[in-house]
């Protein structure tokens, strides 16, 4: 599948013309191929279990409703309140994912400005000042993640 998908990615890179291909920049095109081709790999997969979903609560909901009875709703509404805080812990981790790609994004765009104009680079010295430009770039997304991983109860704080 996932050979298939980045097939249908290059046969739909190689259909566009000349001036679409130079205003697109390279970088993104390849960081769309290396991040989000696993996640719509997935995504296909995810929405054929997502359409059984609601045959299996009904199911579910049915067979408890008759072996415990009116206790099941208890648990029910326990079950939906813990989907509710998974859905929005999930929305809050994919801003914080959005984030983070943007300044991927922007270290990619600059690492591509140094390997074209690397004989410029050399010739006047300047490895020490992209270098720690890269360096601050990383140490951006590090921060961006690292306050999710440090803190996750600033999820739930908005």
């Amino acid at each position: 599948m996932q050979q298939d998908l980045l097939y249908f990615l290059l046969l739909q890179i190689l259909t566009l013309n000349r001036s679409t291909l130079e205003d697109t920049i390279s970088e993104n095109t390849i960081n769309l191929v290396s991040n989000d081709a696993q996640a719509i790999e997935k995504l296909g997969y995810n929405i054929f279990v997502f359409s059984f979903v609601p045959l299996d609560i009904a199911a579910s909901m049915v067979l408890v409703w008759y072996l415990v009875a009116w206790q099941a709703l208890i648990g029910a509404s326990f079950f939906l309140l813990v989907v509710a805080y998974g859905s929005y812990a999930a929305h809050k981790a994919g801003k914080v994912r959005h984030q983070s790609a943007a300044v991927t994004d922007k270290r990619l765009e600059i690492m591509k400005e140094i390997i074209t104009g690397i004989r410029v680079v050399k010739m006047y010295a300047w490895e020490g000042n992209f270098t720690d430009l890269v360096a601050q770039i990383r140490r951006l997304i590090f921060n961006i993640l690292g306050r999710v991983v440090q803190s996750p109860i600033k999820l739930t704080q908005g």
